[in-house]
């Protein structure tokens, strides 16, 4: 039996196993079994002679057959550059199928390769990079007009289907080649106004073997606002997932014009075509590139359209412009009739109105409410307060708002944000906090604003939650300034509970004007130890203690001495409005604290004490009477400037000063 196993397979070995076997197996029955055990665990002489020189056999592992294929690709890619062949296989079997006299290429052959690129897409194994190279490589052999729409169409489609995910986003050079096809499909239908796109109809097949000399209405399947729109979400997204720190994201910002112009013709051909719903849709888009941009901002972009091209001339994308005709049928290359720069007026607040009364006419209420919110937005980036207020009162956002998407919900946060910022810049303290309290009355004003998520143990999210808010995050360059909207938040808030909390000392819990404020100074009163201001909130409750005392100017010098400030336009009046209302509220603050402890109060005294002149003295003076804040009549008879408290009596003069500048009470 050893035989069988440790047989060479040659003839002597046979000849013994069949002796062997004699009694129980015939001779040729012995060696074919003999000759199968052998082959079986031993090489034969035929398979010892393929060897090369008797080398042994290497095993390899899957990494390094991976990596032998790579380089094996990569100097395959390295040959075809020294050559200038830039084309894929299937390019190249597309270049032998059509590489024929054009006269012989007809619309059934391109036809029926479209509609197996078509077919082919979304199955497995298809490439999608290969799938928008064959049909843009179609839309150069397309026989007609409506033809060449048509695979345009489809080529869009594909590039958006490059698209890695929901967390990602298009990438960049697709995007721009995305946006030249869109801006050739809105050649073709200007050149050919019997064309009409729409998508509310079923295509016949053979619709777009209609030529050019064809009068008749064309219909071709598309739908120019999706595409619109989803190319403006793909370019908010990049902008989302760039690191706004970089400088891929300042370069990214430069193709706002490209997408600027993109949705101006767009809405030209809307107009054109009577379709004014359509057109207000697109415009919507422009409003929302448009509306947070201040006037340097805005300036700088219309500089940078009017420099679209490059140094050599030549656009991202572009399509050739050679002009050649393919047989009889064939048409003229696409010519550009539409402008590929965008035009701009010189002042935004011109651009604004413009969009938003057409929007305001035509678009649907969805559209009209984010319009008014974008325009809302913008008067009051301008400090136009009372035309922004007007604005919000008369649309009623404020009581249907929580019944609208949450993206719109984040707008009109925004646009409050905005408006409580103008508020306080034009000097209206009481406004500017009643805008901006709702923001901080959670604790949530990241999330609220759309500038960041934050985690709370009281405020415990799915893992889809999260996924959801991070894709509604605004970019970077879209932010309002945190610090600064809690600045303006506290500081408004100060100016207003210091006076009342010195009104209502005895019961300082009967009336609260902004309870995060008052939870924040009971915070830094019950501290130990009170260290220098390191923060936004650590200045303005070192500026209130300050303000209690009456002392205006440390309180003002704290509050100046946030760094906030270089964030304002028009810093300097700001801060001087600032210290007007830091005099004025300390000076209230002073006679409703001390008051008890004066019989009168000389005028001339307390314009000095608080660096006011002596009308505003006696203004502020006079509406605390008014509003009943302080029991006081001013001393008439003897035309004195003096304050006399009521319960005290009427004097007639000044018997004893003290050196606070009033007469105290005995």
């Amino acid at each position: 039996m050893a035989s069988r196993f440790w047989t060479q397979g040659g003839s002597d070995s046979e000849e013994e196993e069949s002796d062997f076997d004699d009694e129980n197996e015939n001779e040729a029955g012995g060696e074919a079994a003999a000759a199968t055990a052998g082959s079986r665990y031993l090489r034969d002489n035929a398979s010892d002679s393929d060897d090369s020189d008797g080398q042994k056999r290497v095993v390899r592992s899957a990494k390094d057959k991976r990596f032998e294929e790579m380089t094996a690709t990569v100097d395959q890619m390295k040959n075809a550059m020294k050559i200038n062949d830039w084309l894929s296989k299937k390019d190249k079997l597309m270049d032998r199928e059509f590489k024929k006299d054009p006269s012989e290429i007809t619309w059934d052959t391109v036809n029926k390769k479209f509609k197996e690129v078509v077919a082919a897409r979304g199955r497995k194994g298809t490439g999608r990079f290969e799938q928008v190279e064959q049909l843009t490589f179609l839309t150069k052999v397309a026989k007609t007009p409506a033809q060449k729409l048509e695979i345009l169409f489809s080529v869009i489609s594909a590039q958006f289907d490059v698209n890695p995910g929901l967390s990602g986003h298009m990438p960049i050079n697709v995007w721009k080649k995305c946006v030249q096809n869109m801006l050739v499909i809105l050649d073709i239908l200007v050149q050919y106004p019997n064309i009409v796109v729409d998508d509310m109809f079923e295509p016949d097949e053979n619709e777009t073997q209609k030529g050019a000399d064809y009068n008749g209405t064309i219909r071709v399947w598309g739908n120019l606002v999706a595409f619109l729109e989803r190319i403006d979400n793909e370019f908010f997204k990049s902008l989302q997932c760039i690191d706004p720190h970089t400088r891929e994201y300042v370069e990214r910002l430069r193709d706002e014009p490209m997408f600027l112009v993109l949705a101006q013709n767009v809405q030209e051909y809307f107009e054109r075509k009577g379709d004014l719903k359509s057109a207000a849709k697109v415009a919507l888009r422009r409003v929302e590139l448009i509306y947070y941009k201040p006037q340097e901002v805005y300036d700088a972009m219309r500089k940078l359209a009017e420099q679209s091209e490059d140094a050599d001339g030549h656009r991202d994308g572009d399509e050739p412009k050679v002009e050649e005709t393919r047989g009889p049928s064939a048409f003229v290359a696409t010519p550009e009739l539409v402008s590929r720069k965008p035009t701009f007026p010189e002042n935004s607040r011109a651009l604004m109105d413009i969009l938003v009364s057409l929007i305001y006419k035509s678009g649907d209420e969805r559209t009209k409410a984010r319009a008014m919110l974008c325009d809302i937005y913008h008067h009051a980036l301008f400090d136009e307060f009372a035309i922004a207020r007007d604005l919000l009162l008369m649309s009623h956002l404020q009581d249907n708002i929580q019944h609208m998407d949450v993206s719109t919900q984040i707008l009109f946060n925004r646009a409050m944000a905005q408006v409580g910022l103008c508020a306080f810049r034009v000097g209206l303290i009481t406004e500017g906090h009643g805008c901006l309290a709702e923001l901080y009355s959670g604790g949530r004003v990241k999330e609220l604003l759309a500038q960041g998520v934050s985690q709370s143990r009281y405020h415990e999210k799915t893992p889809e939650q999260e996924r959801m808010e991070r894709r509604r995050q605004m970019p970077y360059h879209m932010h309002i300034n945190l610090e600064l909207l809690e600045a303006v938040h506290l500081i408004c808030a100060m100016l207003l509970e210091v006076p009342n909390m010195a009104a209502n000392s005895l019961d300082a819990k009967r009336k609260v004007i902004s309870k995060n404020f008052r939870r924040l100074l009971e915070m830094s009163e019950r501290q130990p130890f009170t260290g220098p201001p390191e923060n936004v909130r650590d200045h303005v409750m070192a500026a209130t203690r300050a303000l209690c005392k009456g002392d205006f100017q440390k309180a003002f010098d704290v509050i100046n001495s946030l760094d906030v400030w270089k964030l304002l336009r028009n810093r300097e009046n700001v801060l001087e409005m600032l210290k007007a209302k830091i005099k004025e509220e300390a000076l209230r603050t002073y006679l409703l604290t001390f008051c008890s402890s004066y019989a009168s109060l000389s005028l001339d005294q307390l314009t000095k004490m608080f660096d006011l002149s002596e009308a505003q003295t006696h203004s502020l003076v006079s509406k605390m009477m008014i509003n009943e804040e302080l029991q006081a009549s001013w001393d008439q008879p003897t035309r004195l400037p003096e304050v006399v408290i009521q319960g005290i009596g009427l004097v007639n003069h000044v018997e004893q000063v003290d050196t606070q500048g009033g007469q105290v009470q005995e």
